[in-house]
């Protein structure tokens, strides 16, 4: 242990450096095919090849059932297979908002249903709807009414 670094010929790498004729310890270094071509020792307890880490099947063995991963559907998990209505024509609701002097408008969706309200000269106006297109066509129609 310790000492300088030990410079060896590696093989196949031709531009090495060389072996130094003796280790700094009084030793010689080993030699590169030793080093490549040693076995651990066995384990006690261990059969060595007898044992090996990977296996064929034998010609008894039945195959093994084939795992197939369930679709999202078929675990109750997707898409929303409920038809979203037509979202409101937003050109088309600003120009009777502005017909209706509307200062300012709001769109809220409280848990299952939104909510339509605006401003107007007379006060505030709120609908409410399942869908967006429900509550503003409602909210519409109320402030249409009360003019």
């Amino acid at each position: 242990m310790g000492g300088p670094p030990i410079l060896q010929q590696i093989p196949g790498y031709p531009y090495s450096p060389g072996l130094l004729s003796q280790h700094p310890t009084g030793q010689a270094p080993l030699d590169a095919r030793a080093q490549s071509t040693y076995v651990p020792p066995l384990l006690k307890g261990t059969k060595g090849a007898q044992n090996p880490a990977a296996r064929a099947k034998t010609a008894e063995e039945k195959p093994r059932r084939e795992f197939r991963i369930p679709t999202p559907e078929e675990l109750g998990i997707g898409l929303k297979t409920e038809v979203l209505e037509e979202a409101p024509d937003w050109s088309l609701v600003r120009k009777q908002l502005a017909q209706l002097g509307a200062t300012r408008f709001a769109l809220d969706q409280q848990g299952d249903k939104y909510s339509f309200s605006f401003f107007t000269a007379k006060g505030r106006v709120e609908a409410f709807g399942r869908t967006e297109k429900e509550a503003v066509d409602a909210a519409l129609k109320k402030a249409s009414a009360a003019q």
